[in-house]
């Protein structure tokens, strides 16, 4: 990604802390086929595993699964062999993007655009990029049962003790086994160890201090997800000694 050092993000707590919180990801693939597009991309429910929670450098491993039938499954699939521990070759890119994101217009600057007018639209928004070889789980890997049964039941638990609004957490055992089992074999299970994460934080950052006070008086306006924004720009640039107020 286009990452300017203003808007660059390396704490590996905090680029973590996003994926833990966002989940669903997009993995992005370039894996040369005769049968399947160059390019491919696929929304992901994610879980992200770290041996120690404390750690200010361990990047974590991806756990994830999707349906056989998806073509960016299948050309993993015919990608991946026994002989090369069914990694694929290359990396393969997961993005998460945090659902605090607004667009931030030129009238919100209380400096810039009364004083010289050279102030366009522009869009605030936070996202961590995961790369990393990619092992594929799939009916030619005797470790698949073992690994869907875990990331299935660690990512259910994780999505449903995390929603409030739940009163009782399902568990997929609380599905006939039949079915789990028929679902199971209709997947790929997919695990990326990541090798790199890159953190982008475009909050205003790179802006006077009168024209973010204008950012976030502007987004405070701008309902429930404008206020969600707001909050992290006065929080970055606290952080960076750049308070808006």
């Amino acid at each position: 990604m286009y990452l300017r050092p203003v808007h660059a993000e390396h704490d590996v707590p905090t680029l973590r802390s996003l994926i833990a919180d966002v989940r669903l990801g997009i993995l992005v693939t370039a894996i040369q086929s005769e049968t399947y597009p160059l390019l491919q991309s696929t929304h992901i429910p994610w879980l992200l595993h770290v041996d120690d929670p404390e750690s200010e450098t361990e990047l974590g491993t991806l756990r994830g699964h999707m349906a056989k039938q998806n073509p960016q499954a299948k050309v993993l699939v015919e990608h991946v062999a026994a002989e090369t521990g069914w990694e694929t070759e290359e990396d393969v890119m997961v993005l998460f993007t945090s659902p605090a994101d607004h667009y931030i217009s030129p009238q919100y600057y209380k400096d810039t655009k009364p004083n010289s007018g050279k102030v366009v639209p522009t869009w605030n928004y936070a996202s961590v990029t995961a790369y990393g070889r990619a092992k594929i789980y799939t009916s030619t890997n005797p470790d698949i049962t073992a690994f869907l049964q875990q990331q299935m039941h660690q990512l259910t638990h994780k999505c449903e003790t995390s929603e409030s609004s739940l009163q009782n957490e399902w568990k997929v055992s609380d599905a006939p086994d039949t079915y789990v089992a028929a679902l199971r074999k209709a997947v790929i299970g997919i695990e990326i160890k990541i090798g790199r994460l890159e953190g982008k934080w475009k909050m205003s950052q790179e802006m006077g201090e009168a024209d973010r006070a204008g950012v976030v008086e502007g987004l405070e306006k701008a309902g429930e997800r404008g206020k969600a924004v707001a909050t992290i720009v006065e929080t970055r640039n606290a952080e960076t000694g750049k308070k808006t107020v």
